[in-house]
């Protein structure tokens, strides 16, 4: 194993005796777990040098415990046939990483302890293996392809991990904050020591504008935030969710307008931006606006930028299921029943009544002809009995509403966890 992050060997199927006799030899292994800790502690801070600390006698203990927790871990993951890829992180190696955090080339030692750490591991792994197979050298060597595969996997994993919460978790460390960015956001958004939004950089007390960008769009969010603080000069704070990516904006100038903020966004993803709110209530009233304006984009079927004011009838009709049904039923009647054709219909009208009425625009959005949106539509205004032009806005809400009733999360729709 060349122990490089980012190295990957395949996994490896064992046969069923093979397999067995790996997990025995883990398990054997196992249970000197202490003495390989101590073996392992002495060779990565002789070869680490970043690792001495003489002057901190809770050192060599951060060290030892996280060198521990990392070899109970890749044992106990080849002693029970865990994959190495679905190992978690040991709480052990989380606090010798928030050690390290504390200086600006910690994540180098930590990469490079990683590395020689598991790889002296896996040779005592290796010797213990040829050892007890010493009379079966091709199980030997097929235990030992495949541990080389979850080895590597787990060691990926723990790199990868590393890196990717590293500039968070220095940044905190150099802000003296006593829990990560990430976690003050999601504890403002609960209502929850929002002032400590103020270690952040970011004034609670101001007027809040939020943007949320689909789950996949963290890039184009990270982006965004960063134009926002160069070129407008307004404090940022970000949260990821299941749900969306969102980024708060604090808009300190009153000079700046919501559509400057608007022009920052790139062509490209579907982006949902709210309202301004004032103050920690407004903060959380900005994020659910935000991401009610997403989901409302999606279910138009919308690109680029969506904005609440555009759609807050609908955000508000949906909120309630049973009273958005009962108006769907009466603005739509037959037109709201099942089926393909009554589905195909209510698209067109959509679509129609969103490109301002326009048989051109709206046939070339739909992929059909003119004449076939023409003649779509007089069905529908058929089994509507008026014009769709007739109560139009009531029309239009009455379809989107309709189509997110038709979501498997129709019983709250615009709910997300973190509004709850």
């Amino acid at each position: 194993m060349d122990g490089r992050p980012g190295w990957r060997a395949e996994r490896q199927e064992l046969s069923a005796p093979a397999a067995a006799r790996m997990r025995a030899l883990a398990a054997e292994l196992l249970e000197d777990v202490s003495a390989i800790a101590e073996h392992l502690t002495a060779f990565v801070m002789r070869e680490v040098g970043e690792l001495v600390q003489t002057d901190d006698p809770t050192w060599q203990p951060t060290v030892y415990r996280a060198a521990r927790s990392n070899a109970s871990a890749i044992l106990a993951m080849l002693a029970e046939g865990v994959a190495g890829s679905a190992a978690e992180t040991p709480v052990e190696a989380r606090a010798f990483y928030e050690r390290q955090a504390e200086h600006d080339d910690g994540l180098v030692t930590v990469l490079r302890t990683y590395r020689l750490g598991i790889a002296e591991l896996w040779q005592a792994w290796a010797a213990h293996v040829t050892t007890r197979c010493r009379d079966e050298p091709l199980v030997a060597l097929e235990i030992l392809r495949a541990s080389m595969a979850e080895v590597s996997a787990y060691q990926d994993r723990m790199a990868e991990e590393s890196a990717a919460h590293w500039r968070d978790t220095r940044l905190r460390k150099q802000r003296g904050l006593d829990r990560m960015p990430a976690e003050i956001v999601r504890g403002a958004l609960a209502g929850d020591r929002v002032d400590d939004l103020a270690k952040l950089g970011y004034p609670p007390g101001a007027e809040h504008l939020a943007v949320a960008f689909e789950p996949e769009s963290g890039e184009a969010a990270a982006a965004l935030a960063a134009r926002i603080r160069t070129r407008l000069a307004l404090p940022t704070v970000a949260l990821s969710h299941d749900a969306a990516h969102v980024v708060w904006i604090a808009m300190t100038q009153p000079a700046i307008t919501d559509d400057a903020v608007g022009a920052l966004v790139e062509p490209g993803p579907a982006v949902g931006i709210g309202h301004r709110n004032p103050g920690p209530a407004g903060f959380r009233v900005s994020h659910r606006e935000a991401t009610d304006a997403l989901r409302m984009g999606a279910v138009r079927s919308a690109s680029g930028v969506t904005w609440h004011a555009d759609v807050a009838l609908v955000a508000t009709l949906s909120a309630d299921p049973d009273r958005a049904r009962a108006f769907v039923r009466r603005e739509l009647g037959p037109l709201g029943d099942e089926g393909k054709q009554a589905t195909r219909l209510r698209d067109t009208v959509l679509v129609f009544l969103g490109t301002g009425e326009s048989h051109v625009r709206a046939a070339r959005q739909l992929g059909v002809h003119e004449k076939t949106v023409t003649y779509r539509v007089r069905q529908a205004e058929q089994l509507l009995g008026r014009r769709v032009a007739d109560r139009r806005v009531e029309l239009e809400a009455a379809l989107m509403v309709h189509r997110v009733l038709s979501r498997p999360d129709a019983e709250a729709p615009f709910l997300s966890p973190d509004d709850s």
